[in-house]
């Protein structure tokens, strides 16, 4: 609400402006300084209003100024109450009355308001005047948050960006407070992943620092970190691909798992690394947002090590693969068909906030490590601050390029399962997905514990592990299925006998 001393400046302004645009003989300088007076004598005498004096620049030992006065009611009233604003010459006229000394006095006085801040020259014209902030708060009584009248275009567009950015900024935080902790994401893997539990823990923590990550970046905030590069180390039936299935599907992000077998360098007969990302868009139902953020799975990626360059030829299906996904996992945009020879629809898609894991069993790294070290490691050991730079080098030697190592974020080396954690696998995964399955068929599938024993034992001892166990399993009902057996089936050592010679897993005589 304007105060009674900024409409009194209002109505000032309006007199002198009728005054300026009377015909010649028709003015009557004498009502302007009568009212200029009157106003004068009003505006030192109001002490209720603290915006007053700091606005129009007096105080007790410095008396307020006549011209400035009017130089300031004039731009008030044609910036407030009128459509246009007014020109630094059209003021300077007004207020003196023609007189040539009074209208340089004038224009002095509208430089030292200028210089003061006290007035603004318009955004698009050097000439016009407007009124600065502080005149401006006292003649419409907006202040702190309050909505101003009048807003030039400079001040509108700075207020949408500072809008936007404390928007990006609520939103950022509201994200990232909703985002699991890493010991929620790990109580919930754990629920599907048997054993394992160092690695789980890990892996929740690189989760949580990815999805913290992806909520920042969604904001249009840089935490400035790489994505998440691991690198799975175990034998094959550990766990490495499941861990990350169950981490993606816990935490809702679109999960891809490439075998990397296949996988050549661009342009030669093979799937190439766009067929990973394609891989990742799919799960994520075609939404490139959304598949920014989801986890890229590397199954098999032992098997792109490097072949060497000795025969002057060009590794497509090694070092090439390493070399081409060293960019993807830095973070770029990453152009995704269209290429030349190619007749499908190219998209591009920002791969700076993906979460990438490479598996292998990487046969033959712990003999590298014994000769890097008087004491291997090997996949379940613990590692000391320098046996990593031994698993780096070893990785090296292996065949990976020293830049594909060097961008990993985290190294994961599985621990083959013990006898225990094969039985709960059995017990707790394999036997009832197929129980679910043939309970649509209606059969019970009941299996013996000791038999359970007797699969764990024969999937240790082959070394397949949770592969081995699915094969038995599945070797074990194929019976069921073939005959169509309906209600209660009870299993014992005799049935797994059986499955595990016809799964191959038997001991040879």
């Amino acid at each position: 609400m304007a105060s009674p001393a900024a409409i009194a400046i209002l109505h000032f302004g309006k007199l002198i402006h009728a005054e300026a645009t009377q015909k010649p003989g028709e003015s009557d300088p004498r009502r302007v300084e009568t009212a200029e007076e009157r106003l004068i004598e009003q505006l030192s005498a109001d002490r209720s209003n603290t915006l007053l004096k700091p606005a129009l620049n007096f105080h007790a030992t410095k008396p307020l100024e006549p011209l400035a006065l009017r130089v300031l009611s004039l731009v008030a009233f044609v910036q407030l109450c009128t459509n246009q604003l007014a020109s630094i010459s059209q003021v300077a006229i007004a207020v003196a009355d023609d007189e040539p000394a009074r209208i340089l006095e004038a224009r002095q006085w509208i430089t030292r308001l200028l210089f003061a801040k006290r007035l603004l020259l318009g955004v698009n014209s050097d000439e016009a005047l407007e009124l600065g902030q502080q005149m401006m708060t006292l003649m419409t009584g907006a202040g702190g948050n309050d909505m101003p009248v009048v807003v030039n275009a400079c001040e509108l567009h700075r207020r949408w960006r500072q809008f936007d950015s404390d928007a990006a900024k609520r939103k950022a935080k509201e994200s990232v407070v909703a985002v699991p902790t890493a010991k929620q994401l790990a109580a919930r893997i754990a629920q599907h992943v048997i054993g394992l539990d160092r690695e789980v823990r890990t892996f929740a923590c690189r989760l949580a620092l990815h999805q913290r990550r992806a909520a920042m970046l969604r904001s249009g905030q840089d935490p400035g970190t790489p994505n998440e590069v691991l690198l799975f180390m175990g034998p094959s039936g550990c766990g490495k691909t499941w861990l990350a299935e169950c981490a993606g599907r816990v935490c809702g992000l679109p999960f891809a798992a490439t075998n990397s077998t296949d996988l050549t360098c661009e342009g030669f007969v093979g799937l190439s690394i766009d067929d990973a990302v394609k891989a990742v868009v799919a799960a994520a139902n075609n939404d490139l947002e959304q598949a920014r953020y989801g986890i890229c799975f590397f199954d098999e990626f032992d098997k792109k090590r490097s072949s060497g360059w000795g025969d002057g030829g060009r590794d497509v299906a090694g070092a090439s693969v390493q070399q081409a996904v060293l960019r993807l996992v830095e973070g770029t945009e990453h152009q995704v068909g269209g290429r030349r020879g190619s007749f499908e629809l190219a998209y591009t898609i920002n791969t700076k906030g993906t979460f990438f894991a490479f598996a292998g069993a990487f046969i033959g790294l712990d003999e590298l490590l014994t000769k890097r070290s008087a004491h291997g490691i090997g996949f379940g050991g613990e590692t000391t601050r320098s046996d990593r730079l031994y698993v780096h080098d070893a990785l090296v030697d292996y065949g990976m390029l020293p830049e594909f190592c060097n961008r990993l974020t985290g190294i994961l080396s599985f621990p083959p399962p013990t006898i225990e954690q094969l039985v709960q696998i059995a017990t707790r995964a394999v036997i009832p997905a197929y129980r679910r399955l043939l309970a649509a068929n209606g059969a019970d599938l009941q299996v013996a514990p000791e038999a359970v024993r007797l699969i764990a034992e024969a999937a240790l001892a082959t070394g397949t592990f949770a592969r081995g166990i699915k094969s038995v399993v599945a070797r074990l009902v194929e019976d069921i299925v073939f005959e169509e057996r309906k209600g209660a089936i009870a299993l014992g050592v005799a049935d797994v006998d059986r499955a595990i010679e016809g799964a191959g897993l038997a001991a040879a005589e």
